[in-house]
């Protein structure tokens, strides 16, 4: 998913075309599958000063610049960071790490990627700086670990499970930001989809999808901070800030605020949905397989009945 460069240092540009699997990008550049996971990655990261760092999946990217906050695991209460990029984990994540070599003739820095068992590259780190590249090259390979090759387990977008409905029910109201999250972390969200219809009109809604480039323009025309968010496969990145500049080509949203990018293929989107507990509301957008592309929450430093009122304001779909 493209995004146009709005970034100081090209050459760190989350839009850049860059290679989507290990494959690819071992056909222009030297790749080391370093064998780590991603709290590795997460906790080591905490060090970089001005990586650039990209988490997409089919229809959505965020990206944000400098260095990871605090490591922050399923098992612990969900809190964007100010000022540092924020990635959430779940436990037993099947993404594992491999380094690349910067290419100077393609202005192509240097990377950490995290991929899945099929080489797809769900997360990126990219560097320049002197500093940033000693943090980089601090993760050593652990030479009996590779990119791991089982499939992780496919859930059909027909099959409901009971007990997780019933577990959802039980903890609904009481669950804080965290919780909701880690439904998305697992599976890109297909059994929390899968379980929405059954949670109750007034706790999960469904609203009509051709709405949001409207609903997105309306967020950054008023300037309001809201919180973004991409899952892919056993990780999310966050950001929360308004949006200072957003551009909209064709079905495509782009939308940056601070350091972080946004962008969402809104042609992608097939089901919305309003998710509302006692505590904490949010706006999960899926596509049509039933995986979340994005997440749109309020800010944590903001007003909650504002953000509850917009979302109660959007038109329900039949």
């Amino acid at each position: 998913m493209p995004a146009n460069c709005t970034q100081p240092d090209c050459t760190l540009c989350p839009g850049a075309d860059l290679p989507a699997t290990l494959h690819d990008l071992r056909q222009i550049t030297q790749v080391a599958e370093l064998g780590h996971d991603l709290e590795t990655l997460a906790l080591i990261g905490t060090s970089f000063e001005d990586a650039l760092f990209t988490t997409r999946n089919g229809g959505a990217l965020i990206s944000g610049r400098g260095g990871y906050g605090p490591l922050q695991t399923s098992n612990m209460p969900f809190r964007i960071s100010r000022g540092r990029v924020t990635m959430r984990l779940a436990a037993g994540s099947q993404l594992r790490l491999a380094r690349s070599a910067a290419l100077k003739e393609r202005a192509l820095p240097g990377s950490v990627i995290a991929v899945d068992h099929g080489g797809h590259v769900h997360h990126r780190v990219q560097y320049v700086s002197p500093n940033d590249h000693c943090v980089a090259q601090a993760l050593e390979t652990i030479p009996e670990r590779s990119v791991p090759l089982q499939s992780p387990p496919v859930i059909s977008s027909n099959v409901i499970s009971l007990a997780a409905i019933r577990a959802a029910r039980m903890g609904w109201d009481r669950a804080d930001a965290g919780i909701h999250l880690n439904g998305l972390l697992r599976d890109r969200g297909a059994e929390r989809r899968n379980s929405l219809p059954h949670m109750g009109g007034e706790r999960a809604w469904r609203v009509i999808p051709e709405l949001l480039p409207s609903f997105l323009a309306y967020l950054c025309d008023k300037h309001n901070s809201f919180a973004r968010m991409v899952p892919a496969a056993g990780m999310l990145q966050a950001s929360a800030e308004p949006i200072a500049r957003a551009n909209q080509i064709g079905s495509l949203f782009m939308g940056q605020g601070g350091q972080s990018v946004f962008s969402l293929d809104c042609a992608q989107i097939c089901h919305a949905w309003v998710v509302a507990s006692r505590r904490y509301w949010q706006l999960e957008l899926y596509d049509g397989g039933g995986k979340a592309l994005a997440v749109l929450a309020d800010d944590p430093h903001g007003t909650a009945s504002t953000w509850r009122d917009l979302l109660a304001s959007l038109p329900r779909a039949a």
